[in-house]
């Protein structure tokens, strides 16, 4: 490994350290924050990091504390836990219920104005006010484990500080982990920034996951073709499950796509795969250098390994508990590991030092995290970056092995073709000394011919690699398969609507993966919601956009439980800017979508608002098809927004008829050309709608289905294709 590549990993870690510092902005001193002299636009934002006020087995409101003074139990740092503070006299133990409270004070200028404050994860369960208002809730907090439910996920609340001195209440209760309370501690800050930091988190963790499970595909297409690369099956096996650890750890991504996920199901499957990372990594490095001496301590890793897999099954607070007896093993792991890549170096095995320096970039990283998690020191999250460093290695050694087969195939190359241009030469010049040299010809004769063999296998060698390139491709298009199911786990499915409609979705992506999306929702308790859109573009991008857009809608409609479909697409139109940096770059994406809200009690009583979606009602009595266009302008796209930028959302409110379907549709199906490169049009397309609107539900989706195949022939999808057809049924 050469010293530049040396020096770049130290920078590199340098630099994840200097990133690891924490400024030194205000902290809490006695339960208070004084942040008035601290501009939030230009010093960005504050971690509420010192000493709260803390009341031991109290669950104070913020009515509890108008008029009367309740003196703490303690002031307790956050980050950190309460586990073995002294109240009465007496250590307390690690579950049970407290209240937190914190006194901010701003200055008479940041008054009023637009703030968001994030909640990492609390342990295990949470109730947030701000001046007396309830503004975040995780799980529900209760005096036992029988009325309290634990919950993870980081929650971003946008909030007002309508005072110079405001008040900061949260109760917390643990009764399944072995810590509890803070383990980062809230931060405070503008919206516009506090958003940017959760999303640079979010965007990390999709790229770390898509890179893993990219190498997770190579590596198991590499053991698929040549069986015997038993390390090739060992490091894919790693790479999926970090992959996968990526989703429930760090920013919790998979939560907030799959909001109904237990804690349980999140905390064992963050415990279950890193106890299944350090038995691969260990199996990846006994077949990689084919060590044969020590087996007995790659037995006793695997069998140690299984027993902490087995823990996983027993009771949260016993297997969170033993989690610290295998962060000490997988140090001494760790440590073995280098000790047997620098004894491959040191034998010349081919990517040992270059393999070294990476995981010894990744156990850094690694050390710097059990101190972190353990409340040792104040961090930040490492691993994943080690991780990278690690792939990105391997990934180094893979691409070194390749080009040393080309290279070594173009040497032979050379040397065939000029024994061959030479070749009738010394045939002519032995031919005039046949009888002298005979023997001599003959076996240079034999010489050549065992050359040609060899060559022979070096060009079977040289298919073997194309082949492996070729199939590389494959696994690419098999990972977008792979988004695909992603994708379509979290639209929501037919049945899931058959509560309240007679519906059919027909939905028809033009590369895999699709840039329109659906999206449904009945938690409201008096509204059912439901919303079609069509991003910008399709394919892989058209995709990201869509995620990104149910993950807006959720937080829009759920979290900040608007219900107003104009103001939903409001809010959602400037959550989507924020979120892909409209107002500082010429970014050009966007989407059209249409918002519907039912009342759960009367689906007949019916408001939409829409982004250039088309709504279409059919009143089967009247046999009248009213067509509902919205609002001309689209979300996003810098160039319509100033185009349009005078036109405001609409809501169109209507008492449905008894016997009436609704339709919902994106452009795609109208976008289909044929043979002659004519659309199907809206012309042809509202006709269809009245055509099929009184037969059976899933008939009508046959149909469209026929209809569109007939008009496209053999001609290729344009574009992405949704057609929602939605039958309200009597409540």
């Amino acid at each position: 490994m050469c010293k530049k590549t040396i020096n770049i990993l130290f920078v590199l870690f340098l630099s994840l350290s200097l990133l690891a510092q924490k400024s030194s902005p205000p902290i809490v001193k006695k339960g208070v924050i004084d942040l008035r002299n601290w501009n939030f636009s230009e010093n960005g934002n504050v971690s509420l990091t010192g000493e709260w006020e803390f009341f031991w087995n109290k669950l104070y409101k913020p009515q509890d504390f108008k008029n009367v003074v309740h003196s703490p139990d303690a002031y307790l740092n956050v980050p950190g836990v309460w586990g073995g503070t002294i109240v009465d006299g007496k250590p307390i133990p690690n579950t049970g219920y407290a209240t937190y409270r914190l006194i901010i004070f701003i200055n008479k200028d940041s008054v009023d104005a637009e703030y968001m404050i994030r909640f990492y994860e609390i342990l295990t369960s949470y109730k947030v006010w701000l001046n007396g208002k309830l503004i975040a809730q995780q799980g529900v907090v209760g005096t036992n484990s029988k009325n309290t439910i634990a919950a993870v996920r980081q929650v971003l609340s946008p909030i007002r500080l309508e005072n110079e001195r405001n008040e900061l209440i949260i109760q917390i209760a643990n009764y399944k982990h072995r810590s509890n309370a803070f383990d980062k501690a809230p931060v405070i800050g503008r919206t516009k920034n506090v958003v940017r930091s959760f999303v640079l988190g979010l965007a990390f963790d999709l790229i770390l996951f898509g890179v893993m499970l990219i190498m997770t595909f190579y590596h198991f297409g590499l053991f698929i073709l040549r069986r015997k690369n038993k390390a090739a099956l060992a490091f894919g096996a790693f790479t999926f499950v970090i992959a996968f650890r990526t989703l429930i750890t760090s920013n919790y991504f998979l939560p907030y796509v799959l909001p109904h996920l237990s804690w349980d199901f999140v905390y064992i499957n963050n415990y279950l795969t890193f106890y299944l990372v350090v038995p691969l990594l260990a199996l990846f490095f006994q077949t990689a250098f084919k060590i044969k001496k020590h087996k007995w301590i790659f037995y006793f890793i695997y069998i140690f390994s299984g027993i902490f897999i087995l823990t996983v099954f027993l009771p949260s607070l016993i297997y969170t508990k033993v989690l610290f007896i295998y962060q000490i093993f997988t140090l001494f792991v760790m440590i073995y590991s280098i000790y047997i890549v620098i004894d491959a170096w040191k034998h010349k095995k081919h990517g040992a030092k270059l393999f070294l320096f990476s995981f010894l970039f990744l156990m850094a990283c690694g050390i710097n995290d059990m101190l972190f998690y353990n409340n040792i020191i104040d961090s930040i999250v490492l691993t994943p970056f080690g991780v990278f460093i690690l792939v990105l290695g391997q990934s180094l050694v893979l691409a070194r092995i390749f080009t040393k087969a080309f290279t070594d195939n173009e040497k032979l190359m050379a040397q065939l073709d000029y024994q061959n241009q030479h070749l009738q030469e010394l045939v002519d010049e032995r031919t005039k000394k046949i009888e002298q040299q005979k023997q001599h010809i003959l076996q240079k004769n034999e010489e050549l011919q065992m050359q040609k063999e060899e060559l022979e296998v070096q060009r079977d060698e040289i298919n073997k690699q194309k082949n492996i390139l070729e199939e590389h491709n494959k696994f690419i298009t098999d990972s977008i398969n792979y988004a695909s199911s992603i994708q379509k786990a979290v639209l929501p499915t037919g049945e899931n609507m058959k509560k309240y409609f007679d519906n059919f979705v027909l939905f028809l992506p033009k590369d895999i993966v699709s840039g329109d999306f659906y999206w449904f929702s009945d938690i409201h308790p008096n509204y059912v919601f439901f919303a079609l859109g069509d991003c910008t573009g399709h394919g892989v991008p058209g995709a990201f956009l869509s995620l990104i857009s149910m993950y807006l809608l959720n937080v829009v409609i759920i979290e900040h439980k608007l219900t107003d479909p104009k103001e939903i697409l409001t809010s959602f139109e400037a959550l989507f800017n924020e979120f892909l940096n409209k107002t500082h770059n010429d970014n050009r994406d966007g989407l059209d979508v249409g918002i519907l809200r039912f009342e759960k009690n009367n689906l007949h009583n019916f408001v939409c608002a829409s982004a250039k979606t088309n709504i279409f009602i059919y009143n089967h009595k009247e046999k009248e098809l009213i067509r509902y266009r919205g609002t001309r302008k689209s979300i996003g796209n810098i160039s319509q927004a100033i185009l349009y930028s005078n036109f405001k959302f609409e809501n169109y409110s209507l008492t449905l008829p008894e016997d009436v379907t609704i339709y919902v549709a994106s452009d795609g199906y109208v976008d289909q050309n044929n043979i002659d490169r004519k659309r199907f049009g809206t012309n042809r397309f509202v006709p269809l709608l009245k055509e099929i609107a009184d037969l059976p539900i899933q008939q009508q989706k046959l149909i469209l289905l026929k209809r569109l195949e007939d008009f496209q022939k053999n001609e290729p999808q344009r574009d992405d294709i949704s057609v929602i057809g939605l039958k309200p049924k009597k409540i």
